[in-house]
């Protein structure tokens, strides 16, 4: 199952509740924060050097989000985007997670890192993937790809939220945020069923061109064995660097 509708999430409840009834659901998603972001980069490609605003505002991001209904779902499995911003009205967890943009390099005007609210049973974990203005890592790299919205997050961190969920074969994922779908283009490629919503008409039609292009991607091997595969990479310890070779001294002392 994929499907992608154009409503307010809010009006989709009962049709996601209905849908919770008869199978495994993980409510994954990015809301607006209740910032009034303005997005300073443009939406155009290969524009490196030109600084003005020409995303829309986000829908809905003009007053405080409120997550208490989508909790009050008490899915499985519930990430939500912007959590430091709304972390007053959460319950207490276990485990936030933590998306490091700066990857080792030197901070801007944005913010260093991301936080997610989480109901998962495990430690707080951290994702490093570079996404400082312009220069980004990954598929969404400024020299061959532009933003497709304001407020975009990278495939890649969502592949990883996926797997920091260990979902079940069959898992649908609900998004009521989608955006510009980073969250359905890990869902396909990790074999889950995907609900995307979107309330904003342009950024749906930019969900719709990501979401249709990604299912004509060909799959070699099955992707929910793709994604178990990748959450047992995840848990091999880092290699270990090659030690440097003791001086003279060193071999002497020790």
């Amino acid at each position: 199952m994929l499907d992608l509708l154009h409503v307010d999430c809010y009006e989709a409840l009962p049709h996601i509740l209905s849908l919770a009834k008869i199978r495994p659901v993980a409510l994954i998603s990015d809301p607006p924060y209740g910032i009034n972001y303005r997005s300073t980069h443009s939406s155009a490609p290969n524009n490196w050097f030109q600084r003005y605003t020409d995303f829309d505002p986000i829908v809905g991001d003009d007053e405080p989000f409120d997550p208490t209904c989508w909790l009050d779902l008490a899915f499985p499995w519930i990430v939500l985007w912007g959590a430091n911003h709304y972390m007053s009205q959460m319950p207490s967890t276990k485990c936030i997670l933590t998306w490091d943009k700066l990857a080792g390099k030197t901070p801007c005007d944005s913010s260093d890192t991301e936080l997610a609210y989480t109901n998962l049973d495990k430690p707080c974990r951290t994702f490093t993937h570079l996404w400082r203005g312009l220069i980004r890592a990954g598929e969404a790299n400024g020299s061959r790809s532009h933003k497709l919205h304001g407020n975009q997050k990278p495939v890649e961190l969502m592949m990883w939220v996926l797997r920091m969920c260990n979902l079940p074969r069959g898992t649908l994922i609900v998004d009521p945020f989608a955006g510009s779908g980073p969250i359905g283009q890990a869902a396909i490629r990790y074999g889950f069923d995907y609900l995307g919503i979107e309330k904003d008409a342009k950024h749906f039609t930019t969900l719709q061109s990501v979401i249709n292009k990604e299912l004509k991607q060909p799959h070699l091997t099955d992707p929910y064995e793709t994604y178990q595969n990748a959450i047992a990479a995840d848990r091999k310890p880092a290699a270990k660097e090659p030690a440097e070779p003791k001086t003279a001294i060193q071999q002497t002392l020790f």
